[in-house]
């Protein structure tokens, strides 16, 4: 019986060299398997944790960033009181949330000839946008005789400009109006466009406006005159990103000329601008007139 058993054991459980091979590399698989169960249950658990807590914390840190712009960019305020746009000094203009800078363009339109004959007169000013102007508009207080028209001529009398004796740096919409063929809208159009520029250096400027007609472009020819002098200059070396990007000629570029500045120092000369890789030669002739290195 025994010897039975012996053969029974022999014929059923015995196994080759090549199946003994494939059972010891059966068994390492599963002890590596159980293995790694073991070790991800006790490290897998806190590595995720951990990766949490990251991602956690790189939130917390882009908002608090998006905050601090935030506050870097305040929306303009000033304790209320009245003012004459006429006559207001340079001190109460800070006072009402202007730079220096903004101030100093000011004083320098008026002393150009502009002449503030009602409160809508502000959005002239190329700083001026629609939420300043609503913050202001109730503090605005102009003396009569800034408001008072002049002497009634008739539309003839009105329209009898001799050629180019109209300042265009420093006109309003009235004496726009006033040239043959020049409407209100046109003359609106004109004067924010001159406003975007800082002042216009060159008639052939008033091609860059759009909606304008040629005819139109050539009475205003005819009948302006231009003084370069009086532009307002862009202190590229001292405004902000939101300055810069207010000039029609900049716009989108005024991140990247920024930063350069940031980075590289203050702009010596207008060919420095070229170094930022989005000023070419072509940009840089239309911006130099109102560069200034101060």
């Amino acid at each position: 019986m025994k010897k039975y058993f012996q053969e029974l054991m022999r014929e059923h459980f015995s196994f080759s060299a090549k199946e003994k091979r494939g059972m010891l590399v059966l068994a390492g698989i599963l002890f590596c398997l159980l293995a790694f169960r073991e070790l991800y249950a006790r490290y897998g658990a806190e590595r995720s944790l951990t990766v949490k807590a990251d991602l956690w914390a790189s939130r917390i840190h882009y908002f608090e960033t998006q905050k601090g712009k935030a506050a870097g960019n305040p929306k303009p305020s000033f304790t209320g009181f009245t003012f004459d746009p006429n006559t207001i000094n340079a001190a109460d203009m800070v006072k009402l949330g202007l730079s220096p800078k903004q101030a100093d363009s000011w004083i320098k339109y008026r002393k150009a000839g502009a002449v503030f004959r009602k409160p809508k007169d502000l959005k002239k000013l190329f700083f001026m946008d629609e939420e300043r102007y609503e913050l202001w508009e109730p503090w605005i207080r102009i003396e009569e005789k800034a408001k008072l028209p002049e002497k009634p001529e008739s539309i003839w009398e009105k329209r009898a400009f001799t050629p180019s004796t109209l300042q265009l740096n420093s006109c309003d919409s009235a004496e726009l109006k006033g040239i043959r063929g020049i409407g209100a809208y046109t003359a609106s159009k004109v004067l924010k466009y001159r406003g975007w520029l800082g002042g216009f250096v060159s008639h052939e400027q008033l091609k860059e406006i759009k909606g304008l007609r040629l005819e139109q472009i050539d009475t205003l020819i005819k009948y302006t005159r231009i003084d370069p002098s009086t532009i307002q200059k862009i202190r590229i070396n001292e405004a902000n990103e939101e300055e810069l990007k207010s000039h029609p000629y900049i716009r989108y570029k005024a991140g990247v000329i920024y930063r350069y500045r940031i980075q590289h120092g203050n702009f010596k000369q207008a060919e420095d601008l070229l170094e930022t890789g989005v000023v070419d030669g072509l940009l840089l002739e239309k911006l130099r007139p109102y560069l200034s290195f101060d």
